[in-house]
């Protein structure tokens, strides 16, 4: 219903509503059978999709807020300079692009220093 009340500044016709509410159903089977309808006013249509909608036991869906899952977060509690979970093989110098060392044990950092 809130659809219709925002169609009706635009003044379509009975045949431009129609089909704009047809393809806004988002379920394939219902919409075919509503498309298969032959109506000729929207009071029609209204009053055939009231009955489809309750013969098919269809709910209008609430919108709840999404709520973030807490097992998909993992809880780090590591400091960002902590690299001792890293393997040896995949370190890295960020100063020297070295490898196998970090830039806290760069000893091309340290001798420049």
């Amino acid at each position: 219903m809130d659809k219709i009340a925002l169609m009706q500044p635009l003044k379509l016709s009975d045949e431009d509503s129609i089909h704009f509410l047809v393809n806004e159903i988002s379920s394939l089977a219902i919409r075919g059978l509503v498309a298969s309808l032959r109506v000729h006013s929207l009071d029609e249509f209204l009053r055939e999709m009231q009955h489809i909608t309750t013969s098919c036991n269809i709910q209008q869906k609430s919108s709840s807020p999404v709520l973030p899952r807490k097992d998909k977060f993992k809880n780090d509690n590591s400091s960002p300079e902590d690299t001792s979970h890293f393997k040896k093989k995949d370190l890295f110098c960020a100063y020297c692009r070295g490898k196998n060392h970090t830039k806290d044990d760069c000893f091309k950092l340290k001798k420049k220093a």
